[in-house]
């Protein structure tokens, strides 16, 4: 039911047990008229539409805010140190005019999560699950605990530093030297860490040095012979931080996300050192995969 008294409604799964359920996206959001039970369909308002030539009239936005500890949780303690967000919903005309006053109920469809129930469940190892139907299963069990859910990286400052990825490409790195190019990466790759994961930060921090340089390469493929301009990128890391693992797979993800930083009439060749043991590994010529106009 719409409360006419403010601007945002706030999207709650089920009001008997609020703390089980939290709201990943919302797909869908139709409202109905109070006297004619007309249907009005909302569109996200950030959200491309190729078929959408912007008179489609009625919109929504959704707004996200970390979850408030009540007082018992103050007092008390939560059952997980994961708290979660709560969503809220605004509804707007293409002329960012508040919904008609007819408008009564909205029904919203979206993908939720448990929270943080999946983190309650006892473990055997051995009929961890139960399944209301009888089933010829003796027992499901989980091989690993369920991880803790993680929060939302767009909060605050950190949304626009991520909204700032999407006109990113090579160019900050290549008038920097070998240490200075290290710490631009690693402030980059730091966006997509977690605060509290620990593993991943010690091994961003293990990358110590990043250098970018023009060259000339055969071009990959089957056919004539051809040559033409790229970028190489020269990677250091210190092994100290990988706790007794090849960063070999570190490497590699950096090397397809360098590549998809690069336009497509260029190229990227990544070169992976270590200060343990030297040269780590070449990768191939790889194609610039970013889209140019």
């Amino acid at each position: 039911e719409v409360t006419h008294s403010v601007t945002e409604q706030h999207l709650v799964v089920d009001r008997t047990r609020p703390l089980d359920y939290e709201v990943f996206s919302v797909q869908e959001v139709e409202g109905l008229e109070a006297e004619t039970t007309r249907k009005m369909i909302f569109r996200p308002l950030y959200h491309t539409r190729n078929n959408d030539e912007g008179n489609h009239g009625r919109y929504f936005s959704l707004r996200r805010e970390p979850r408030r500890s009540s007082e018992n949780a103050r007092r008390y303690g939560t059952r997980t140190p994961y708290t979660g967000s709560e969503v809220f919903l605004s509804l707007v005309d293409q002329h960012e005019a508040p919904y008609p006053e007819n408008l009564r109920h909205i029904t919203v469809t979206a993908m939720v999560t448990n929270r943080d129930l999946p983190c309650l469940i006892p473990r055997n190892g051995r009929d961890d699950l139960t399944v209301d139907a009888a089933i010829p299963v003796a027992g499901v069990g989980l091989i690993r605990p369920p991880r803790p859910p993680q929060p939302p990286l767009a909060e605050r400052e950190m949304a626009w530093r991520l909204i700032r990825q999407l006109s990113f490409n090579y160019l900050p790195l290549a008038d920097l030297d070998h240490r200075t190019g290290g710490q631009a990466l690693r402030d980059l790759l730091n966006l997509f860490i977690p605060a509290h994961d620990s593993p991943q930060s010690r091994q961003v921090r293990s990358l110590i040095g990043c250098k970018t340089t023009p060259v000339t390469r055969r071009l990959p493929g089957s056919g004539l012979l051809v040559y033409g301009r790229g970028v190489s990128c020269e990677l250091t890391v210190d092994e100290e931080g990988f706790s007794g693992i090849s960063p070999y797979l570190f490497g590699l993800v950096l090397e397809h996300y360098i590549a998809r930083h690069v336009s497509i009439n260029t190229f990227s060749q990544m070169t992976l050192h270590s200060m343990q043991r030297g040269h780590v590994m070449t990768w191939p010529v790889r194609t610039g995969q970013r889209g140019s106009v």
